[in-house]
């Protein structure tokens, strides 16, 4: 219970004032149970009372014990508003005059978040229980990459011991911290915590995690922005036109995967298929597979399975292209270096559909792209030639001088490049079922038009004669077709 003191009538006006008689200001002081303030009720005195004064509650306090802390500018503006209160008035509240000073806690050592993430904790919070509304909230989520500190060692700050408003000395204890350590894919590295793959920041009973697996069930559109995460994506909802996905492991799409620009660093696979507008993009390291791909680039360093069709896409890969049992090819280009099999290639209608094996699609980029700046510097070299014929000057020798340098080693690199541009003489375009007229097959430079329609077919290149023959398949081709998927 507080320490409360009211005063006496004999004591009201201090021991100089002689007796107390009725009418005479008083004062009750309050210390508080924990001895870290009081306070002090004023009483004004009646018309023929003596006021509260000053020294009278200097008395007092002595009388307490109160001796530190004491606020004496409060204390004057007290007994200023006692003595000059108008009978009949709200009578003065009760005032703090005296405060203890609190002890400061010591802090003991501990892992701390790093800045970076310490701005974005409650981000953190939210993504270790659910990324997708972590997502909407912030359009981005707590992505911690590999080598990344995430932790840092805080040194212990010491304590200070308090002082009560009888001036005795208060305890200081030690202040509650989140001590962190390191969890599942962190290290612990000197005085940090860091990152041993790249994820999602998580914090699990104080345990810092980094997820490399992350599952987002909501759609990627306006709500979330493009999503950027350096491990594996499993993705529940589907993504707009025009939002981008960049993703540092493997990527899987529940949904059809409406491309705009895709970048994966791992496999893909989409058991909605996917389709593109206008120069969609679908970039990635690993296998890609697909129940369709339609209206879209898909580009991969590995291999591609398309359950049911390719309809004017563009397939690129280093490995092989290989359709499901009933998979057609129907527009667009194709370019494995390793081959491609179908069930049929082309159509009815003759819609336009090359196909390109035995050749490194990469390499075939970068020889057109060298040819463009053959082409440019060539441009360039010509009209700096009709201007010297015009009005030959030393700066325009030079200038020729620089761009036939140039030009020559586009040319060096044009060559090497070529001689890299084969991959594989054996590579095969097999059509199950059949091929059509429009259809153009091209075998490490070797070029076969399909005139009119085929039934099942294997297109392979003689190469003693450089030409493109035209074999039945084997019969075994479905349980190759396994195989290769």
């Amino acid at each position: 219970m507080p320490d409360m003191s009211a005063m006496s009538e004999e004591s009201t006006r201090g021991p100089e004032a002689g007796p107390a008689i009725r009418g005479d200001g008083r004062v009750e002081i309050t210390i508080d149970e924990d001895v870290m303030s009081a306070r002090a009720l004023l009483t004004p005195a009646s018309s023929d009372g003596r006021p509260v004064t000053r020294g009278y509650i200097e008395q007092l306090l002595l009388r307490e014990g109160v001796t530190h802390g004491i606020d004496w500018q409060a204390i004057d503006a007290a007994v200023e508003e006692c003595t000059s209160h108008v009978p009949g008035a709200e009578r003065p509240g009760e005032v703090t005059i005296a405060r203890g000073t609190p002890p400061v806690a010591r802090v003991r050592s501990h892992f701390s978040l790093h800045p970076s993430f310490a701005a974005v904790r409650e981000l953190i919070d939210q993504a270790s229980v659910d990324p997708a509304a972590a997502l909407h909230q912030a359009r981005s989520l707590p992505v911690a990459f590999g080598g990344q500190t995430v932790a840092v060692l805080e040194s212990e700050r010491a304590g200070t011991p308090g002082t009560n408003v009888r001036g005795e000395a208060v305890p200081f204890d030690d202040a509650p911290v989140e001590s962190l350590s390191a969890g599942r894919n962190t290290r612990l590295q000197g005085d940090r915590i860091v990152a041993a793959k790249s994820g999602l920041l998580r914090i699990s009973k104080s345990e810092l995690v980094v997820e490399r697996d992350l599952s987002l069930n909501c759609d990627v559109d306006n709500s979330t922005g493009d999503i950027s995460f350096p491990g594996n994506l499993a993705l529940s909802g589907t993504v707009a036109d025009g939002y981008r996905l960049w993703v540092g492991g493997d990527l899987q799409a529940k949904e059809t995967l409406d491309a705009h620009e895709v970048f994966c660093r791992g496999g893909l696979s989409a058991a909605g298929g996917i389709i593109g507008k206008r120069r969609a993009l679908v970039r990635c390291r690993g296998k890609v597979r697909g129940k369709f791909v339609e209206s879209c680039t898909v580009e991969s360093k590995s291999s591609v399975f398309v359950e049911s069709f390719c309809y004017n896409a563009r397939i690129m890969c280093l490995d092989r292209l290989v359709m499901g049992q009933h998979g057609k090819i129907v527009g667009g280009e194709v370019r494995t270096a390793h081959g491609v099999s179908a069930d049929e290639i082309g159509n009815r209608a003759e819609v336009a559909t090359r196909i390109v094996v035995g050749s490194d699609f990469i390499i075939a980029r970068k020889l057109l792209i060298t040819k463009e700046k053959i082409e440019s510097l060539q441009a360039s070299i010509d009209r700096v030639d009709r201007r010297l014929a015009e009005r030959p000057s030393e700066s325009l020798r030079n200038r020729r001088l620089r761009l036939a340098e140039k030009l020559s080693g586009h040319t060096v690199v044009l060559e090497n490049l070529v001689k890299k541009l084969d991959r594989n003489e054996q590579a095969t375009v097999v059509a199950r079922s059949a091929v059509y007229p429009g259809t153009v097959i091209e075998i490490c430079r070797a070029i076969y038009t399909v005139e009119e329609a085929m039934g099942p077919s294997l297109f392979r290149l003689d190469v003693p004669a450089a030409r493109i023959v035209v074999e039945a398949p084997s019969g075994d081709v479905d349980g190759e077709l396994e195989a290769q998927s």
